[in-house]
């Protein structure tokens, strides 16, 4: 089944080993013009970031939007950025109190520290074509059990029972909207909001280095969208995929 919203196409599936991976597909045999969403019912070989597994039960979304880069490559790190306030936009709508609502650099969305959606980009470019696949999991139904940290989910602090189709309705729109601001080049006001609804902005953190776990504060983010933590010894500046966080 197919619909548009906002001239993006949404193509959905009861099952699919990875949303990611079919947009890989659609780019390949396709190479579209425009931003094309992929939705399953269920994913069998759903990833996260590094090695990282993201469970899949029927009653999340998982989806993935296969978007060509109409916009400066150099820009490429500022889509992590919009793709989290996008989502970080998305589910405050549906929470009946959205001040433990945060959003964990470098994309991942927590309630009450606890995991509600996470994010994993990958980058196709080459002298053909140059897309993007921002793949992008929440929790609606169900909250994942049996991992290294805590998980939430709509349903759990919704004061009514959440629409799957309604959510990535709003998330398409939200996404759209965020998107705007790298087109126009704009990431001091993608930089601000997210540091407005950052997790432990201005606060001190554990972070792991090489296995190895150090204390720092977050002080700030580059327009680059990497992270400045002061440790004792001085501000140093991380990019994503360098350091992971302990909540």
């Amino acid at each position: 089944m197919k619909d548009e919203v906002s001239s993006n196409e949404i193509v959905r599936f009861k099952s699919l080993e990875s949303t990611n991976d079919e947009a890989k597909k659609i780019i390949s045999n396709v190479s579209p013009k425009k931003p094309i969403w992929v939705v399953a019912d269920k994913q069998t070989k759903g990833r996260g970031r590094g090695q990282n597994i993201w469970v899949s039960e029927i009653g999340n979304l998982f989806c993935s939007v296969a978007l060509p880069i109409l916009f400066d490559t150099k820009l490429l790190p500022l889509l992590s950025c919009s793709s989290s306030i996008a989502v970080f936009d998305c589910v405050k709508e549906y929470l009946p109190n959205t001040e433990k609502l945060k959003i964990k650099w470098p994309n991942d969305i927590l309630l009450n520290d606890s995991k509600l959606s996470g994010i994993l980009i990958e980058n196709i470019i080459t002298n053909e074509k140059n897309y993007s696949i921002v793949g992008i999991g929440i929790n609606v139904a169900h909250s994942p059990t049996n991992l290294s940290h805590e998980t939430n989910c709509l349903n759990n602090v919704c004061e009514r029972k959440v629409d799957l189709k309604d959510v990535i309705d709003s998330l398409v729109k939200s996404f759209n909207k965020n998107l705007l601001h790298i087109y126009k080049n704009d990431a001091d006001f993608l930089i601000n909001k997210f540091k407005n609804n950052s997790w432990r902005y201005q606060k001190n953190i554990q972070f792991k280095l090489n296995n190895k776990v150090i204390e720092g504060k977050i002080v700030d983010f580059t327009n680059d969208f990497e992270i400045m933590i002061q440790t004792d010894k001085k501000i140093e500046v991380f990019n994503s995929g360098e350091v992971s966080f302990n909540y």
